[in-house]
């Protein structure tokens, strides 16, 4: 049997099968794929996963920007969470890739797609293999990295859109809520590249599936060089 749910039942949905992961963080399809092993009761067709997918990415934006007491984060808290994230995600990546026996003198760009996985999208690199295995095999990483993207596709509209900062500063909720697509874009065209000199970012077009290829209106920001202690940041 299958069944329409809503936002708050996908939630508890996902919720319920990521509680029965060792991390607690799971992909959108991984997580409906085992609800609906558990219930029987999830349409896990293409077309479902697109729309649950959607409000996953939604659940990630508004998760970042809210406090635990669900009050919502000023942009500057929001900004220096995110600087302090690109330093912890490089620090635990840069780890794993040496455990893994990665050479991190030819540069690792990742970027997460709309199904809440993480991909290698510089397939230049010698070792793409080995960094796929690494990168599709640490829900950790992944989860941190999805953080750092929530809270960066924030601080880009920030730094890019006057208006933007103006309706946050004022009514942060409703600006959430009509900014959601814009940061939609900006958040699945978050890169992160990781070297031997640190780590930068910046934003490109959105992968919205698992299949690696890009699509929508998302364009590569003007990247503006700033340095934060070992970190080159690149907005």
């Amino acid at each position: 049997m299958t069944a329409s749910i809503g936002f708050s039942a996908y939630q508890s949905q996902i919720s319920l099968y990521a509680s029965k992961q060792n991390n607690g963080y799971s992909s959108i399809a991984d997580s409906l794929t085992g609800y609906a092993d558990i219930t029987d009761t999830v349409d896990i067709s293409a077309q479902s996963i697109a729309s649950y997918s959607s409000m996953w990415v939604s659940n990630q934006l508004f998760g970042a920007a809210e406090t635990v007491n669900g009050q919502y984060k000023t942009l500057d808290q929001i900004g220096s969470e995110f600087m302090d994230g690109l330093d912890s995600f490089s620090s635990l990546a840069n780890s794993l890739f040496a455990s893994a026996g990665i050479n991190l003198n030819n540069s690792i760009t990742l970027q997460a797609d709309g199904l809440g996985n993480l991909q290698q999208v510089n397939e230049s690199n010698p070792q793409s293999a080995e960094i796929e295995n690494v990168v599709s095999t640490n829900n950790v990483m992944t989860s941190r990295f999805m953080i750092v993207a929530a809270l960066g596709s924030i601080q880009h509209a920030a730094e890019t859109d006057p208006e933007f900062v103006s309706d946050y500063n004022s009514d942060p909720a409703a600006t959430m809520e009509k900014y959601e697509e814009t940061l939609k874009q900006y958040m699945l065209g978050f890169q992160m590249t990781l070297s031997r000199g640190g780590v930068s970012y910046d934003y490109g077009d959105p992968i919205y599936g698992n299949s690696g290829n890009s699509s929508g209106s998302g364009s590569s920001s003007t990247a503006t060089t700033k340095t934060t202690g070992i970190t080159e940041v690149v907005a």
